[in-house]
């Protein structure tokens, strides 16, 4: 698999519906090595904040029946992902690919996304008489499909490429059909979870009075970035209003970003400091617990591929109420699961 998503030391939640689809395929005798494409940070950069994220300790995390390896290329900053970083990424892994390939050789070449890992992919896949297969998740079609005729030509060739196309959702899969009809059907293939984790509390008055929670209050549950795109600061309005009418109503929070402090805000408003709990960007092993605990689930998104948070909460028994963008009504029945 070429990839730039995948879980690293540093943002263990990175890729991390890649790593259980991997996970889920050693369960058919598979086995995976991982060419991680990320960026390299000179000394300038990797000081500043955005940057952070491309330092050299950022490693991946170890997972067994895996063997992941780093590679970084050069990429100016603030640059849209283009042809230039298929070219570079291609010279930058092929190296390894085919050192890996004489090793112990591959059955199948895989891309993590369309846009740029599938470029080089394919190109490294054709040299090696391998067949390829491409995984599209949502902004790699989408966001790219949009900007210009040109970038809607550029990924219709490509979408003529893999042996085989697989899409997150239904709806993707669609959209990949009409960027290029002649191409193959896409196979839907909807992104893993771990149900061992993400399941109803066995003990879920226990789990409420550890996070402080009465018996009688209604708890909805976010968990993803706090920022204008994913619909936190639609929610950060409302929340005044709501938490002023129903007393007994509290939110969790889960994630980092600059609607973090107007959904605090929205609680004081109320003079219910506590009706928003916070507790930042957790590890995906402690984020189970915020859902089992809660009532619902609310995601006000504005843009989505299919949102592992939303299929976690399935997972965990929740309803969710949810914007209809991407693959949400496909995650949710409307007036059965959810609305």
């Amino acid at each position: 698999m070429i990839t730039r998503l995948f879980p690293l030391t540093r943002a263990p939640s990175l890729g991390i519906f890649l790593q259980r689809q991997l996970a889920a395929l050693q369960g058919y005798d598979f086995e995976f090595d991982v060419l991680i494409v990320r960026p390299w940070a000179p000394a300038p950069f990797r000081w500043l904040p955005r940057w952070k994220q491309y330092a050299s300790d950022n490693v991946p995390l170890s997972y067994s029946g895996v063997r992941a390896k780093l590679l970084r290329y050069v990429r100016p900053p603030g640059s849209r992902l283009s042809d230039w970083d298929a070219r570079i990424i291609e010279r930058r892994i092929a190296a390894s690919v085919r050192a890996w390939h004489r090793e112990s050789p591959y059955a199948i070449v895989l891309s993590g996304s369309m846009y740029p890992e599938a470029e080089a992919a394919c190109s490294l896949a054709s040299d090696l008489g391998l067949p390829f297969a491409a995984l599209g998740v949502g902004s790699d079609v989408r966001v790219e499909a949009a900007h210009s005729a040109a970038s809607r030509a550029r990924l219709a060739r490509l979408l003529r490429q893999p042996d085989l196309a697989v899409a997150a959702r239904q709806e993707l899969a669609a959209q990949k059909k009409k960027l290029a009809p002649t191409a193959s059907e896409p196979l839907v293939v909807y992104l893993n979870r771990d149900p061992s984790v993400f399941r109803p509390a066995s003990e879920r008055a226990r789990l409420r009075s550890e996070l402080g929670l009465e018996t009688d209050e209604i708890v909805a549950c976010y968990v993803g970035a706090l920022w204008a795109a994913k619909g936190t600061s639609d929610l950060a309005a409302v929340l005044s209003e709501l938490f002023r009418r129903h007393p007994e109503f509290r939110l969790f929070a889960v994630g980092e970003g600059p609607d973090r402090t107007p959904l605090a805000q929205a609680a004081v408003a109320a003079g219910r400091a506590d009706a928003v709990q916070l507790p930042g960007h957790l590890p995906p092993d402690e984020v189970p617990r915020y859902l089992q605990a809660a009532d619902f689930f609310v995601f006000p998104s504005h843009s989505e591929g299919m949102p592992q948070s939303v299929l976690e909460a399935r997972g965990c028994g929740l309803p969710v109420i949810g914007t209809r963008v991407g693959g949400i009504p496909e995650a949710v029945i409307d007036g059965e699961t959810g609305i």
